[in-house]
């Protein structure tokens, strides 16, 4: 199972007030359904391959809907597996139509946090995925079929403060993002709390294993120049004490030579403790860093 199908799994467990359900119709119909409005006719076609989603769809068409008086209509299956199904209302179908905003605007409707939170669990359950957090890289989309959708997904997520991506193929957009701290404000927001807490659980695990690379890597590369730098350094301290240069040297410089050729792998920090401890000398990381620069200087003089 993908992480995006648990997600939606855990969607469809939820427990969810009246308007709620409306509002995960709503989305899921006018961005994933066929809708033709007749003079006496709703018909509402989809088709969808997780069983679990289908049933719970037509579950909530059943609870708000089949108990109405005013209201009739049948459930047709077709196809492989009876993955497509038509949903035909007889009559009081214009209730159903203003009640789901079929065919007008719904986001006066989506000024309440917790209906716009249900709205986008019912467009991800009809074309929303998420990239499982341990992969390569993070990854939340939902494809829209429908420009009033589209211009309310801008605004729910402009209100949250979260810059979508889009991109526009065969007159389907898709939006996405990439940010994780993002991704998972956007579960937790339409109540995917446990897909939430396992993807945080993934991304910091895999986040905290990448860094300790990153960090051993900067650790092996950081001993390679030290090694190059302390190897280079002693090679010039044999060629200047085998030179006339050497005798130009101060007392302190000299010093540094030979606990240069003792140590050869030493930092620059421990350096300056050797300095302290052999002969109470006082120096920084500066003053080392100066003594290797002027013998560097020197080495210049014997071409």
């Amino acid at each position: 199972m993908t992480f995006s199908q648990k997600i939606k799994e855990e969607l469809c467990r939820n427990e969810y007030d009246w308007d709620q359900k409306k509002a995960i119709l709503s989305a899921f119909f006018k961005n994933n359904a066929h809708i033709d409005i007749q003079e006496n006719l709703l018909c509402i076609s989809f088709s969808i391959k997780n069983l679990l989603i289908a049933r719970f769809i037509l579950s909530l068409v059943s609870e708000i809907y089949e108990n109405n008086g005013a209201i009739s209509y049948e459930k047709q299956k077709s196809g492989k597996d009876n993955k497509s199904i038509t949903l035909n209302f007889y009559n009081g179908f214009e209730i159903v139509v203003a009640d789901l905003f079929l065919d007008s605007d719904p986001w006066d409707w989506l000024v309440n946090k917790k209906i716009r939170s249900s709205y986008l669990a019912g467009l991800f359950l009809s074309s929303g995925s998420v990239n499982n957090p341990n992969s390569s890289n993070y990854h939340f989309e939902l494809k829209i079929h429908n420009e009033m959708i589209l211009n309310v997904v801008n605004k729910i997520f402009k209100q949250l403060k979260i810059v979508l991506l889009q991109y526009k193929r065969n007159n389907v957009v898709t939006t996405y993002l990439k940010k994780s701290e993002a991704i998972s404000d956007i579960l937790k927001l339409m109540g995917a709390i446990e897909s939430m807490y396992e993807y945080e659980d993934k991304r910091i695990t895999r986040d905290f294993k990448n860094q300790n690379v990153r960090l051993n890597n900067l650790d092996i590369s950081n001993l390679k120049k030290t090694v190059v730098a302390s190897k280079l350094q002693v090679d010039n301290i044999h060629k200047i004490k085998n030179s006339r240069f050497y005798n130009q040297l101060s007392e302190k410089e000299r010093i540094y030579c030979e606990l240069r050729l003792k140590n050869p792998q030493a930092s620059f920090y421990e350096l300056v403790v050797l300095f302290k401890q052999n002969y109470n000398i006082e120096i920084t990381k500066s003053g080392i860093n100066h003594i290797v620069r002027k013998i560097k200087e020197l080495i210049k003089l014997f071409d």
